[in-house]
């Protein structure tokens, strides 16, 4: 596995339990993490910082994950922005909105996690099969 460190992830959720676990995990790899709430709250960082991957929740109150990534992409069309959500059918409903990079369903593993890092992520049709 490709080492890990020195990497840096904002991972955006509004549930605090979840934005926990997620960055134990990946400080547990090596990640530098920033954890945001929301969505605003994350653009104020991501307008101050640079990041390697952009990890957001796709239902947020104030500015859903779609609308992050799209106004992220605004600022840096090539920033990398995954959609975690327990929600997979929702959010893809007519595929994958093209202002994401990927999706990982909730709840993640730890090598879903790595995948995300390292540039890979399981398509929309595998996580449909999967949930058949």
């Amino acid at each position: 596995m490709p080492s890990l460190n020195n990497k840096r992830v904002l991972l955006v959720d509004d549930e605090e339990s979840v934005r926990l676990v997620i960055a134990m995990l990946l400080h547990g790899l090596g990640v530098t993490v920033f954890t945001a709430a929301n969505g605003t709250e994350a653009l104020n960082l991501y307008r101050s910082e640079s990041f390697d991957l952009v990890l957001t929740d796709y239902g947020m109150p104030q500015m859903r994950g779609d609308e992050l990534a799209r106004s992220i992409k605004t600022i840096n069309p090539a920033q990398r922005v995954i959609v975690i959500t327990g929600s997979v059918e929702t959010v893809c409903e007519h595929g994958l909105p093209p202002c994401f990079d990927g999706i990982i369903p909730k709840p993640c593993s730890l090598n879903q996690l790595i995948d995300a890092l390292n540039g890979k992520t399981a398509s929309v049709a595998s996580l449909r099969r999967l949930a058949a």
